[in-house]
């Protein structure tokens, strides 16, 4: 019987130990899009952040040279999405909505400004009420 427990101890402990039973950190989703500005010509080197409204975990991309992006490796989630590049108008995009395995095309639009002119950051409004 002690032979029998000790067995059924290590099948458990391995169990453990492999994460069965335990929600995946990753569900295979992702979102990409391209960044243009308003004219619809794609903006290169725009930074990207998304950010898991539930766990704040962040993760920042650069577009490359045609504008696009892509943040791939996400869980199941709510999102916000956050661009802005230079002598440009930042923009949020407060929920975006993943779920597993799923691919959510979010492109962005992004406004030019006057060169060096600084603007107010926008804030997404569960944010600022967050902050209450």
């Amino acid at each position: 019987m002690r032979g029998f427990l000790m067995l059924l101890g290590f099948a458990v402990f391995g169990a453990f130990l492999s994460g069965a039973g335990m929600p995946p950190l990753v569900d295979n989703a992702a979102i990409y899009g391209t960044v243009t500005d308003q004219n619809h010509v794609p903006i290169p080197g725009a930074v990207v952040r998304v950010r898991n409204n539930m766990t704040q975990t962040t993760t920042l991309v650069r577009t490359n040279e045609t504008g696009d992006y892509r943040v791939g490796n996400l869980r199941q989630g709510r999102y916000a999405i956050r661009a802005e590049a230079k002598d440009h108008e930042q923009l949020w995009i407060c929920e975006v909505v993943v779920h597993p395995g799923e691919m959510v095309r979010q492109d962005l639009m992004l406004r030019a400004t006057l060169p060096g002119r600084i603007l107010p950051e926008p804030v997404c409004p569960d944010r600022e009420a967050r902050r209450r």
